[in-house]
């Protein structure tokens, strides 16, 4: 399985529909605002968890 870019990670939906669209929010602002690594890390946690 090869890694996702964030462009694609954006489009991805599944799982929990109300929790993993958050998660897809969150990583609308953080594309946009930007964030750190750490942040980027418990994303991928809850990415992980809902979708």
């Amino acid at each position: 399985m090869r890694k996702l870019q964030l462009s694609e990670m954006e489009h991805v939906f599944g799982g929990q529909k109300d929790e993993c669209a958050a998660v897809q929010a969150l990583a609308d602002a953080y594309k946009r605002d930007g964030a750190i690594d750490a942040q980027w890390d418990e994303w991928c946690d809850l990415f992980d968890k809902y979708c």
